[in-house]
């Protein structure tokens, strides 16, 4: 009598396949939460990091050769001024290369004749200079920013 039963009933199991009617839509969702958060998340920064700053004064020049200078005075509420020293060859981007806190203040960059390139100031520092040096690489792009705060550089 057992032999004349045969079992019909499907196998239990699936083939490898995922048979979830709404896996594809929640995949697609969280890859597009993973790609959009880090653009959330900058933005959110930037905007946190930037509010109530404003540039209260900016002035170019030329310091010699090719090299193009900018120097912008920012505060940030009722933070103090901060002088933001940018430097790059003729017809490229500016990079940081000093950032300036206190007095005295930076009034422009110079390239010397030897191709040493100077933070010129308006007063003198603690040490008795006018100038600091500015370490660049040869193709006019800082090597190292120089931070100074009330005529001291920083490490």
């Amino acid at each position: 009598m057992m032999a004349d039963m045969s079992d019909t009933s499907p196998s239990p199991r699936r083939h490898g396949r995922i048979s979830a009617p709404g896996f594809p839509r929640l995949a697609i969702s969280v890859l597009l939460v993973l790609c959009v958060s880090p653009l959330a998340v900058m933005l959110g920064l930037e905007a946190v990091l930037s509010r109530d700053c404003d540039i209260e004064r900016a002035r170019d020049g030329d310091a010699g050769g090719n090299l193009m200078w900018r120097i912008e005075s920012t505060r940030c509420g009722d933070g103090p001024v901060v002088d933001n020293v940018l430097v790059g060859p003729r017809g490229k981007s500016l990079a940081l290369v000093a950032s300036v806190t206190g007095e005295p203040r930076p009034v422009a960059v110079q390239r010397d004749g030897d191709g040493a390139t100077r933070l010129l100031l308006d007063g003198a520092t603690p040490g008795g200079g006018h100038d600091f040096l500015l370490a660049l690489k040869a193709s006019g792009r800082p090597a190292k920013p120089l931070v100074v705060r009330d005529g001291r550089p920083r490490s």
